[in-house]
């Protein structure tokens, strides 16, 4: 059975994760990070264009998150990040840099990849932290947002 072309879109390239206004696609980050971590920043960029109120999103990103803490451990040596070049990281940080750069000030997804863009001296699990809580104080306004 023969897909459509719109059909190959949602597939390949729906909406949700390629309507950023950086023009940078979710797979085109995640594909660098570990699967708790893409799985996250998934759900945190999908967020407002799944449903009305992003809560659903935003806790799955919290739940993967909090994941990705037990599996850190206390081990400094665990990564999150996968292994690239020089040249792929720097591409990679340009498109981080985009996104970051198309958010409003504040902004959950934003916030999200700065906390877990490592620093040199930053734990690992540290940069994790961070992100939840940013995801955390996402959670608590579109909760508030719910109520109204």
């Amino acid at each position: 059975m023969e897909q459509r072309p719109d059909e190959l879109d949602l597939v390949n390239h729906p909406a949700h994760y390629n309507s950023h206004p950086s023009g940078v696609e979710t797979v085109d980050v995640n594909e660098w990070f570990s699967g708790n971590v893409a799985a996250a920043i998934k759900y945190v960029w999908r967020r407002d264009h799944k449903e009305p109120v992003p809560l659903r999103d935003l806790q799955k990103a919290e739940w993967y998150l909090e994941r990705e803490l037990r599996r850190l451990g206390g081990d400094f040596y665990a990564t999150f990040l996968l292994p690239m070049s020089p040249a792929t990281g720097e591409q990679f940080q340009a498109r981080i840099m985009r996104v970051y750069r198309h958010e409003p000030e504040g902004g959950v997804l934003g916030g999200v990849l700065m906390a877990l863009w490592r620093t040199e001296g930053d734990s690992l699990a540290a940069c994790v932290e961070s992100a939840l809580s940013v995801v955390r104080f996402a959670i608590a306004a579109a909760a508030q947002e719910r109520l109204r």
